[in-house]
C-alpha cells in the first residue's frame, strides 16, 4: 500500500512541474483549436471535392505533420484518421476535442510519470483505445446511415 501511495505523491509531483498555463494549452486550448481547425475546417473543405477517407487521411497526415514529433509521426497520425472517422460519423466537433483532451491527458500521464511504459507499447494502447472509441461512436450513433460513396 505504500508503495502505491508513493507512487501518486510522484505522479502528481510531476505533473505539478508542469505551469498552469501549460497544462490548460496542452488539455484545452490546443485540443479545441487543433480539432476544430484540421476537422471542422480542413475535412470539410477536403470533403467536399474528395471522398471522406481521402479527406480524413489528408487532414490526418497535416496534422500529424505539424506536431513536429517524427519520432512519433505514425502513432499521431492514427489519432489524426481516428479523430477524422469520429467526426466524420457524428458530426459534432465536440466529441473529436474530448477525445483530443482524453490522447493528451494520458499522453501527459504516460511521459511524465513513473509507469514504465515504452513507445510500443503506448502505440499500442493508442491504437487499442482508438479503436474502442470508434466502436462506441458508431454503436451510439445508430443514426447515421452510411452510403459507400463515402468512402
Amino acid at each position: 500500500m505504500n508503495d502505491f501511495n508513493f507512487s501518486i505523491e510522484f505522479e502528481i509531483s510531476n505533473i505539478q512541474n508542469y505551469n498552469y498555463y501549460s497544462l490548460l494549452r496542452i488539455l484545452l486550448i490546443l485540443p479545441v483549436l487543433e480539432e476544430i481547425f484540421y476537422r471542422y475546417i480542413l475535412f470539410k473543405k477536403f470533403n467536399l471535392r474528395l471522398p471522406a477517407f481521402i479527406s480524413i487521411f489528408i487532414s490526418s497526415l497535416l496534422f500529424s505533420l505539424t506536431h513536429l514529433d517524427f519520432e512519433n509521426f505514425s502513432a499521431i497520425a492514427i489519432v489524426g484518421v481516428t479523430l477524422g472517422y469520429v467526426y466524420h460519423i457524428t458530426k459534432k466537433i465536440l466529441i473529436p476535442i474530448l477525445i483530443h483532451f482524453g490522447i493528451n491527458f494520458l499522453n501527459i500521464f504516460t511521459n511524465y510519470s513513473d509507469t514504465g511504459l515504452t513507445s510500443l507499447y503506448a502505440i499500442l494502447l493508442f491504437i487499442v483505445s482508438n479503436i474502442v472509441i470508434v466502436l462506441l461512436v458508431c454503436s451510439f450513433n445508430k443514426t447515421k446511415s452510411f452510403n459507400h460513396k463515402d468512402y
